[in-house]
């Protein structure tokens, strides 16, 4: 007789439970495990034999029966045997010590088990679970289920022939649970059932939920991508710096990692009916050189010389994984030597060609080893990924289309093939011609940084064409496949648009861009600005490199800006209403900004052939004479600047003649229509004083309406400087017609929505007033603020004024309507002559109070604070911090408040120093010490502290502080709060730059290398626990004003990727972003 299923499912709740008291059915999760536990303190209760009757039944009980039934499954070809148990009998939901014995795996026995049911029915009955960290709510119902749990894996070890599992069949209605539930009991059998009948090769001592149980054991896919450089390119000229320990970085992920996931799959893949594995390669990884004499290019070259390597991992039929590791390991010597280039190997993207050739070969291993398996590899494209310094033509989910469709390729699909792109994924309409096949052989033959220019004839868009037939990309020749499958990159171009002319009249002539320069990714890499130049043309069309332009930061083009004098001109009018019904998407806000933009382009095209360009010719005019000027006065060059001055003085002639005839419309429509530009007086009879009503908030809250936005606009001079944007008030004023419904969805948008875009709150401070200034005080504060944003601030400030009365205190006669500072000065007249006249023994002493600029001296919190003591509503507090907060540019430079500076020195409170303290270092520990012994129940547990580069010790001036948390042999965390109480106390006494501090962004600096110095405390205390801290890289957050180079997304991978990072890994060390670095 033999027995091939046993299925134990035996539970009692071992609890009391007031169901009356509880007033519902069952008790919710949280409050069996969670924070809420203590309110079924006085509901849910257990003695010591309800809880003994517990671990009888669910454990024991199994046990028993299980020991009975195991002779009998033995006997069975293949015997499964299931325990029900429950996700309340996951050990994070134990905290005692004595749970963590069931956590050890590898030495786990039937003994220890018990001895754990033991120790807990011993703590029940001394009434001690509390305090021994065992669960007090169903506590004995969690042990059983931890034990039973555990009991499977010891199982599992002790007969491998047998495949034992646990799972919860979920919620299921039951008597145990008073029948309330989500599935019914057919449901609940569901995942045991499947488990039962599940097929051999499955996992064996696992524990499943009801959710993971459909396709338990069973992988249908995977897709690795793993991939590291390792080398820094230091110059163009200079070689690629690598070393070993790089290379075997290198290699260590990008080759040995996916093969060890690979290995660890392939039992779960050979149980899928159509198992995928995808390998993300490289055309860098290639071997073949395919030379052709069809292009006289000057490429640089870089593929695999190694005669030896390349025939190991090209020989298809005898490759295995043994060679394919001897060639890798055969480089890593090598490197170690210092003989890679003598030996054949490439001279730079050394380690990461060699890691994705042996990817490529030990794809074609996989598939001849595995069949079964559908085994591939293919190069994604130029991804803008860290690897490429975010640089590339694909975004990531671009990207991985290629990866996608190859893990959805039908059951026929090949196997063993390294895919370019998605060119053996697509069937090509009809044969692509004979030039782009031969191109895309040369082009996948090198790898390394090359760069091709020459003509090419071909176009590959609609707008490299004029005349002649429309350009049809499906006609187009193979150049367009050639570029997305090899991922070249087009370097673009400037000045002319065409480099071929056929020489023919009127409509018969054709003009296209047929010459160009194509670089694969490494060159662009190296060169990220250069570009081409198209020279004039000649009687032959060519082409210019422009190599000067490889410098470091573009040029960044100037807005047009809007002239007054173009409103007189009634086609104006026409360019703007064209420009304004162009459709864009998006908020109301942001919709303006885009149609101001089609404005400005619409105004610079018609801008010469109505006005001339005026002021570009002034300009050139002007540097041709000084380039005249510095040369030597002989005739013919006085000659020249002559007759250049003659044109300049015409030019600037009609630049007067303009302004002058927009003066002079401007002043018929001020006679013609004088009311229009007069406005009644604000109406303060009904203000109250000393608080501010529920009326006025009803006022100050109301959401402008169409008429007070226009008349704001028209209390607006109109002869003002052009603003960031190019616009200035004169043409939201000629055009309102036009442009109104826009600007006032704008303006109604930020009183409903309180959100107002970054780019509508731009301003600069462009005027020093001193000759090196270093303070914000050394500036004139211009404001040249946009419109759009200067009609909302005008709003508010003209809602206040009806208030201001009743806040300003009456002895305070500037900024409010209807007092004069004149009066102050003849009250100060007064009671100086009466000190002056005064006699007798006792005297009087004036003191003169200098308030330079205190209202510039604010902080936001004390403004928002005393606006609401004000009674201000929510509402318009908000409205005033939205609207008020402006990103400051101080010669092209953005700074936030944080960087002002008064007299030469930042300003620091003791407050904000002791708040940044206590969250950015304080507040990590209290949540890590809170967690330890959470964390210490895990196989892999992982602490990542998000730091920043900031915290490096380097950036603290004092010595004896960078001795003391440099000393990573004795350093503790008393020394590292030492350190920390000592900062607080010279801020305290304002000794900070004295004491060796850094002297700005002070606190900041301190709490990050605070925190690092923490990691490497807990990485020494705890080993078992893998603890790292990491920078994100300039994130835009809050913090940095929503400036910065990364998304939130983007600086939460190198977070993320450490907390994923393999048992293997480091511990105690700082990352910038993947980059392991110095503290």
């Amino acid at each position: 007789m033999e027995l091939r299923f046993q299925v134990n499912n035996a539970a009692i709740s071992g609890s009391n439970t007031d169901w009356k008291a509880l007033g519902r059915p069952t008790p919710r999760y949280d409050e069996i495990v969670g924070k809420n536990a203590k309110k079924l303190k006085d509901v849910v209760k257990q003695s010591y034999e309800e809880a003994e009757a517990c671990l009888r039944t669910n454990y024991h009980g199994v046990k028993l029966v299980t020991r009975a039934l195991v002779p009998l499954l033995e006997l069975s070809d293949s015997p499964r045997i299931v325990n029900l148990s429950s996700i309340l009998g996951q050990l994070k939901l134990i905290a005692s010590d004595e749970a963590k014995e069931l956590s050890r795996v590898e030495d786990l026995t039937e003994e220890r088990v018990d001895a754990v049911v033991k120790g807990y029915l011993e703590a029940v009955k001394e009434d001690s679970i509390a305090n021994k960290g065992w669960p007090t709510i169903y506590s004995a119902y969690i042990v059983s289920k931890a034990a039973l749990n555990a009991y499977t894996r010891v199982m599992a070890n002790m007969c491998p022939k047998i495949y034992i599992n646990a799972v919860c069949p979920g919620y299921v209605k039951t008597d145990l649970n008073n029948h309330d539930g989500v599935l019914t009991v057919e449901e609940g059998a569901k995942g045991p059932v499947r488990m039962a009948l599940m097929p051999d090769g499955g996992p064996s001592g696992m524990f499943y939920n009801q959710i993971e149980v459909n396709n338990a054991g069973v992988l249908n896919g995977v897709i690795s991508d793993s991939e590291v450089g390792y080398h820094n390119v230091v110059g163009e000229k200079e070689k690629f710096k690598q070393s070993y320990k790089m290379a075997e970085a290198c290699l260590r992920t990008n080759n040995y990692g996916v093969n060890l996931v690979a290995r660890e799959l392939l039992p779960l893949f050979e149980l899928s009916d159509s198992p995928r594995i995808v390998n993300v390669s490289s055309t860098m990884g290639q071997l073949q050189i395919i030379p052709s004499p069809l292009f006289q290019l000057k490429l640089i070259l870089q593929h695999i010389p190694n005669k030896t390597a390349k025939k190991e991992l090209s020989d298809v039929e005898s490759l295995t994984e043994e060679r394919v590791d001897a060639v890798v390991k055969d480089f890593l010597e090598d490197v170690k030597e210092g003989l890679v280039e003598s030996k054949g190997w490439p001279s730079s993207y050394t380690a990461y060609i060699v890691s994705k050739a042996a990817l490529n070969a030990y794809t074609r291993v996989l598939a001849k080893m595995h069949p079964k398996i559908s085994t591939n590899a293919v190069c994604p494209g130029y991804v803008k990924t860290d690897l490429t310094n975010t640089q590339g033509i694909l975004s990531a989910a671009e990207g991985a289309k290629a990866a996608v469709s190859l893990a959805l390729m039908p059951d026929s699909g090949p196997s063993g093939l390294f895919y370019s792109l998605m060119r053996k994924l697509k069937k090509s309409r009809q044969e692509k011609p004979v030039f782009g096949d031969n191109l895309t052989r040369i082009m996948e033959s090198f790898s390394g940084p090359w760069l091709g220019i020459g003509d090419f004839n071909e176009i590959i868009a609609s707008s490299e064409k004029v005349g002649g037939r429309p350009f049809a990309s499906l006609s187009a020749g193979g150049l367009i496949s050639v570029i997305n499958e090899t991922e070249l990159i087009d370097l673009g171009f400037s000045s002319n648009s065409f480099t071929w002319n056929n020489k023919k009249p009127l409509i018969a002539n054709i003009k296209e861009r047929i010459d160009r320069g194509l670089a694969n990714p490494a060159w662009r890499l190296l060169f990220p600005y250069a570009s081409i130049q198209h020279c004039q043309p000649t009687n032959q069309p060519t082409i210019q490199f422009c190599s000067a332009q490889l410098k470091s930061i573009p040029n960044t083009p100037n807005p047009i800006k809007f002239l007054a004098c173009w409103t007189i001109d009634h086609t104006s009018r026409y360019i703007v209403e064209h420009a304004w019904r162009i459709p864009v998407r998006g908020s109301p806000q942001f919709k303006l900004c885009l149609k101001l933009k089609n404005v400005r382009r619409a105004f610079k095209v018609w801008n010469p052939s109505h006005f001339g360009n005026v002021q570009s010719n002034v300009k050139l005019l002007s540097k041709a004479i000084d380039q005249i000027q510095k040369e030597v006065p002989d005739h013919a060059n006085l000659a020249r600047e002559a007759n250049l001055q003659i044109t300049l003085d015409e030019e600037l002639k009609e630049e007067s003649m303009w302004m002058e005839k927009l003066v002079i419309v401007l002043m018929r429509i001020f006679f013609q229509h004088p009311r229009a530009l007069i406005f009644p007086s604000l109406n303060l009879e009904n203000v109250i004083l000393l608080v501010i009503s529920g009326t006025d908030n009803w006022m100050l809250c109301a959401i402008p309406s169409d008429s007070e936005i226009g008349q704001v606009l028209n209390q607006m001079g109109s002869n003002k400087v052009s603003r960031l944007d190019g616009m200035a008030s004169v043409f939201y004023k000629s055009y309102w017609k036009t442009i109104k419904t826009d600007v006032i969805n704008i303006v109604k948008s930020f009183f409903t929505e309180n959100h107002l875009l970054k780019e509508q709150n731009h301003t600069y401070c462009p005027y020093p007033k001193a000759r090196e200034p270093t303070a914000v005080s050394h500036y004139r504060l211009t404001s040249l603020c946009n419109i759009n944003y200067k009609l909302i601030s005008k709003i508010l400030a003209s809602r206040l004024q009806s208030v201001l009365n009743k806040l300003v205190s009456p002895l305070q006669a500037a900024f409010v309507l209807n007092r004069l500072i004149s009066n102050n000065n003849i009250i100060v007249q007064e009671l100086w002559h009466t000190m002056m006249n005064k006699k007798g023994k006792s005297g009087l002493m004036a003191i003169k109070i200098d308030m330079e600029k205190a209202y510039d001296k604010m902080e936001w919190a004390f403004i928002l604070a005393v606006l609401e003591n004000f009674g201000f509503d929510s509402r318009w507090s908000g409205w005033v911090n939205n609207a008020g907060v402006l990103n400051g540019v101080i010669n092209e430079g953005e700074v936030g408040y944080d960087d002002v500076r008064e007299k030469g020195k930042f300003i620091r409170s003791y407050k904000k120093a002791e708040a940044c303290l206590r969250t950015n270092y304080y507040g990590v520990k209290q949540v890590t010490r809170e967690l330890i012994p959470l964390l210490e129940l895990s196989n892999s547990p992982r602490i990542v502290n998000v730091s920043s580069t900031m915290g490096q010790l380097q950036l603290i001036p004092s010595k004896r502080v960078k001795k003391e948390l440099g000393d990573v042999g004795g350093l503790t965390e008393e020394k590292v709060d030492a350190v920390v109480k000592e900062f607080l106390e010279d801020v305290k006494e304002g000794l900070v730059e004295s004491k060796g501090w850094p002297s700005s962004y002070t606190a900041y600096i301190v709490s990050k290398a605070a925190l690092n110095a923490y990691t490497r405390v807990l990485a020494k205390n705890y080993p078992r626990i893998s603890i790292n801290a990491v920078c994100p890289g300039w994130v835009k957050t809050d913090l940095s004003n929503n400036q910065g180079n990364f998304t939130a997304e983007e600086g939460a991978k190198p977070v993320v990727r450490l907390a994923l990072m393999p048992e293997i890994g480091s511990s105690g060390l700082f990352f910038n972003r993947m980059r392991e670095s110095t503290f």
